[in-house]
């Protein structure tokens, strides 16, 4: 089928993000025919970059960790299609105005005796929460290969199965960030530490359930943190090259209007008086509540449009915005004697009030004067991302999505100066050699993805999770309606660069189509997926 020409398809995948693609990819390959309309000039949703005299300028996600954990890459020949990763196993270091430093290294030991040189005490409290947190990374991994239940179900069984550790696991879960940093650690720098990686779910710190964002961080040491050679231009074009060699046609710059049921099929509208008729089902990749209560026309029953409104896509008013720069000297970048921490994610907090000042000022629909930020330069590991004698940076800050007052369009540069506060503070002598910068803020990031929350879609909080993310009735990809499928960060397991929504919706409809496994395989999958699990938290439980 070529494309422009395509006016029926087995199914039509709606919107052309990375999970888009990804579920689209598994689809064909399964031997079903797919369209993918994407309303942008070009595919990669969130994934956004622009050029600048030869530097590539990110505007969403750099970072394509999780990805790498889940075997997608080689399930669809990624590398077939030009795709390289460098990796690195050392995640992070936090740097704080007055220049204290704080390493999260491969291991958690190391990592302990990075915080040790603040607190002993502090260090110890670490290696514990890592045990503890490694249910939780368990979970989440056997979650993320199809077996999802709604969070009540999924506490439950972690309280009948486990002994006292993952009984504290449970509670840690429902904590905010905050109130697990006061408990648990006592030195201010590492307290605000806590605070920030939790709150980089988009959600403020003391948020109930935000601490389980950081207890899988806290849990994460040893894994491989990787971004693609050619940045998310890369990627993107390479599953846009692994959807079309699988018989997948990807049409940009289509505006779906409205899915509507005909028969036994769907007719989705789209922009010019133009139909795409889904002979066997839609895949929505959009933002879940704009697809079902706009898109969708009417077509869920009242009990189940109630939900879907009830759902909370931004919460405390946060959101993020980026700023990305062209630098014209190498040599004025950051260099901490180790090529990992050179390349790697330098967490920026002027001081530690800082780590909670960000989203008060947010809740108040304010600027914040010294924002949280994370900084990287994509240039160091990836020296094509610039021209010679170049380099570039991205940095990604916490701020308000509506403001009080004034519009986002007048406050541009406001913003883009309290990044740069934070930046000097912590890394001085970047500013000067910046010859060109973009920043993105929420409103951009909306009118991209048409999500009011661009990078999950749906806020990651308790009761929006698992099985019941987005909402109660719409998990596991399904939505109630037959033929109707939901992918996306909007969907389990959420936001960031994984493909995992992708995938697990194409399950979900190969599955219902009778293509994909068996009743009795799915059963069997449960029991296996469960054995392993009470297997694993007897262990962490011990």
């Amino acid at each position: 089928m070529t494309a422009g020409a395509a006016d029926t398809a087995d199914i039509v995948v709606v919107g052309a993000g990375h999970n888009g693609l990804v579920c689209a990819s598994y689809l064909a390959r399964a031997g079903l025919d797919v369209v993918v309309l994407e309303q942008s000039d070009r595919p990669g949703g969130a994934l956004w970059w622009t050029d600048w005299q030869g530097h590539q300028l990110e505007r969403g996600a750099v970072e394509h960790s999780a990805v790498l954990t889940t075997g997608i890459v080689e399930d669809l020949d990624l590398a077939r299609h030009g795709l390289e990763y460098r990796t690195r196993s050392v995640a992070a270091i936090h740097l704080f105005g007055d220049g204290t430093r704080i390493v999260i290294e491969e291991t958690a030991e190391a990592t302990a005796a990075s915080i040790g040189e603040l607190s002993v005490a502090d260090g110890r409290a670490w290696l514990e929460l890592a045990e503890i947190g490694a249910l939780l990374l368990r979970a989440y991994a056997l979650a993320s290969d199809g077996w999802i239940p709604p969070p009540q179900v999924a506490t439950a069984f972690a309280r009948a199965v486990a002994g006292p550790r993952s009984r504290r696991l449970t509670d840690l879960t429902r904590m905010s960030a905050a109130e697990l940093a006061q408990r648990w650690f006592e030195h201010p720098v590492v307290r605000s530490m806590v605070m920030f990686r939790a709150a980089f779910s988009s959600v403020a710190p003391w948020t109930p359930g935000s601490a389980a964002a950081f207890l899988l961080t806290v849990a994460g040491h040893g894994r491989r943190i990787g971004r693609p050679v050619g940045g998310s231009r890369a990627f993107v074009e390479a599953l846009t090259a692994s959807a079309g060699a699988a018989g997948a046609t990807v049409r940009c710059g289509v505006t779906v209007d409205a899915v509507r049921r005909a028969g036994g099929s769907w007719r989705v509208h789209t922009s010019g008086d133009k139909t795409v008729i889904a002979r066997r089902g839609v895949v929505s990749a959009m933002a879940p509540r704009p697809f079902l209560l706009d898109v969708l026309d009417g077509a869920l029953a009242p009990r189940s449009r109630r939900r879907v409104e009830r759902v909370q896509e931004v919460v405390d008013n946060v959101s993020q915005l980026t700023l990305a720069a062209a630098i014209d000297d190498p040599l004025c970048l950051p260099s901490f004697g180790r090529t990992e921490l050179d390349a790697g994610a330098m967490w920026l907090l002027s001081e530690p009030s800082s780590a909670t000042e960000a989203y008060s000022a947010a809740l108040l629909g304010q600027l914040s004067a010294t924002p949280a930020t994370l900084v990287t330069f994509p240039s160091v590991a990836d020296p094509g991302a610039a021209p010679a004698g170049g380099a570039t940076m991205w940095a990604d800050s916490f701020t308000a999505r509506q403001l009080h007052g004034r519009p986002w369009s007048q406050r541009r540069d406001e913003a883009s100066e309290a990044v740069w506060r934070t930046i000097d503070a912590c890394l001085p002598g970047v500013r000067g050699h910046v010859r060109h910068e973009v920043l993105t803020t929420p409103d951009d990031l909306t009118g991209k993805n048409g999500a009011e929350n661009a990078g999950n879609h749906v806020a990651p909080i308790p009761g929006q999770l698992l099985g019941a993310r987005p909402a109660h009735g719409f998990g596991n990809h399904r939505s109630p309606i037959d033929g109707i499928y939901l992918t996306g960060a909007g969907t389990h397991p959420g936001g960031g660069v994984s493909g995992l929504p992708g995938r697990l919706c194409a399950r979900a409809v190969l599955d219902d189509l009778g293509l994909g496994r068996t009743r009795r395989q799915r059963g069997a999958d449960v029991v296996r997926q469960t054995s392993s699990s009470f297997r694993a938290a007897r262990a962490v439980g011990r």
